[in-house]
């Protein structure tokens, strides 16, 4: 293969998040100033700050853990992989006076920028989980709430950046509780967005997202019990084997996603996956749910059968807890659990909380990783987008569909022709004549054609095609990608890296490759699964 230049590996992270407090202590007897709870927490405040071709974009993010994972909006971050710069600084407690112009803070705080790496988002809750480098001595952190406590009428405070004003604390009380959202009458501005939300003891109870426009004292912020939820939903391959913490030192076998009240739900899937797909079918089937599982910019998984059998598996999983854990499982599935299979037989399931409904043929489906619309195609390739209100699929007037992928509002089209269109709105345009015999991939942005004539992998971003329209790789027969971040199977079996620019098998060996995050699942000839760690740059084979 040959390919340019690509962006560098994130940094992998095992989560580790704390218990619930055991004592509640009285509101009147623990109640912080305003001023003690900014001291206290503007510490674990970041101003995050993109710099993109249209200009600068200004967030905030709340520090969550020691170990430097933050949590921000999604949209906060949603241009970083096209962005020229994507920082984030920490407050410091000596400068008494900060900077008002964004630019004067920038220029004489650039040695002290830190690197962020994305970790996972959900942009259905518009959330993203962050990793900081690591630092000697760790980073200050704000202290878990619970959203469940919280009552209309309590003082709560945010702190961030709005307008690029950095470090603003803002105060205001609880004016109503939404579903997903508490709404608060506390001063929030663009630029506040991924900030926290926090009581009068200085602890989180949510993260500022979103205001209503044109309306005076509507702000919103999700609860931190969803937060929470999002940040401990599951570990990767590396990390929590049914509840149990790795030493870090032994090979583990096909992990399951973490938590020890989720170890029932998930072994008990697994189970049915290795009794009704034996053998290399059954590994295909867990690599391809795995793989949605874990990776939060991708809902769709294929190939689980008649996939009715998902729905029996959860629900005898789901009984078999404690009652008491039912609640927490069930909000699992919801959070973890692809939101679209399509089945052997070319059947579409949506899944509605914990079960998949049977919503009729497809032949292709995406799901907007922005906007969470979902698209299908029937047999004649006409494109439908399923209505939430509804419950029904809508005509988009769309024709003669091949294959369809969905990202950033902006919906790909490869028609019956070869030729690759992108629809926005009601608007749609060709992206070349040049014909192809492949299949699309659309992540974060950007799009990958696959022309599965030669193999050659093409790439579209920004407006423009990479290399100006030559492939910027050859002889690929499967890719996966995420962002920037690729990977191709070429048709020796050999994987090749489009971030780091070269070959990382070259054994020749395998026959699927499935994408988790930025790191890889590879399953080989022999029916072995190999896992491939992005940031240690090394395999290892999982023993099922």
């Amino acid at each position: 293969m040959h390919t340019p230049n690509a962006t560098k590996p994130w940094t992998r992270v095992a989560l580790a998040v704390a218990v619930a407090a055991l004592a509640l202590w009285s509101a009147a007897a623990s109640a912080l100033s305003k001023t003690e709870v900014f001291d206290k927490c503007a510490p674990a405040t970041l101003l995050i700050v993109l710099s993109t071709p249209q200009g600068a974009e200004v967030g905030s993010g709340v520090l969550v853990d020691p170990k430097g994972l933050v949590i921000t909006n999604y949209h906060v971050v949603a241009d970083a992989p096209r962005a020229r710069l994507f920082a984030a600084f920490l407050f410091d407690p000596k400068e008494r006076i900060v900077e008002e112009d964004l630019r004067d803070y920038l220029k004489s705080h650039e040695s002290k920028a830190l690197q962020p790496k994305i970790v996972r988002v959900d942009p259905e809750n518009d959330l993203a989980l962050l990793q900081l480098p690591e630092r000697k001595g760790g980073y200050p952190a704000v202290a878990w709430g619970d959203s469940d406590a919280v009552k209309i009428g309590q003082d709560v405070i945010a702190i961030g950046n709005p307008q690029g004003l950095a470090w603003t604390l803002t105060s205001g009380s609880i004016s109503a509780i939404r579903k997903n959202a508490l709404q608060t009458e506390t001063a929030i501005n663009p630029g506040n967005s991924g900030g926290p939300l926090l009581d009068m003891e200085g602890r989180l109870i949510g993260i500022n997202t979103y205001i209503r426009r044109h309306a005076q004292s509507l702000a919103f912020a999700r609860p931190v019990n969803l937060v929470r939820g999002f940040v401990e939903q599951k570990g990767d391959l590396g990390h929590t084997l049914a509840g149990v913490q790795p030493s870090g030192k032994a090979e583990s076998p096909v992990p399951l996603p973490s938590g020890a009240h989720m170890s029932v739900l998930v072994k008990r899937l697994f189970a049915d996956i290795e009794k009704r797909f034996p053998g290399e079918a059954g590994k295909r089937v867990l690599c391809a749910l795995f793989s949605a599982m874990t990776y939060g910019g991708r809902t769709v998984v294929s190939g689980v059968g008649d996939v009715a059998w998902l729905n029996d598996s959860l629900a005898a999983a789901l009984d078999s807890l404690p009652k008491a854990e039912r609640a927490k499982a069930a909000q699992y599935v919801e959070q973890n659990l692809p939101l679209l299979a399509i089945s052997s037989a070319g059947r579409l399931w949506l899944r509605s909380g914990t079960k998949y409904f049977d919503v009729g043929p497809a032949v292709a489906m995406d799901v907007d990783d922005q906007s969470g619309q979902i698209y299908a195609t029937d047999q004649e390739g006409n494109v439908v987008a399923y209505d939430r209100k509804s419950g029904g699929w809508q005509q988009t007037g769309i024709g003669g569909a091949r294959d369809i992928e969905a990202s950033e509002g902006v919906l790909y089209v490869l028609d019956k022709g070869g030729i690759v269109h992108a629809v926005t709105g009601s608007k749609k345009a060709p992206l070349s004549q040049r014909p192809v015999q492949g299949s699309l991939l659309a992540t974060r942005g950007m799009l990958y054609v696959l022309d599965h004539r030669e193999g050659a992998l093409f790439r579209y971003r920004a407006g423009k095609w990479d290399k100006e329209g030559e492939p910027i790789a050859k002889g690929v027969r499967e890719v996966r990608a995420h962002g920037a971040t690729w990977y191709g199977l070429d048709r020796n079996g050999g994987v090749y890296s489009g971030s780091l620019g070269n070959y990382i098998d070259r054994e020749g060996d395998l026959v699927g490759i499935w994408l988790i995050g930025e790191d890889l699942l590879g399953l080989d000839r022999e029916g072995i699964l190999h896992h491939w760690h992005n940031h240690a740059q090394k395999w290892h084979a999982l023993t099922p």
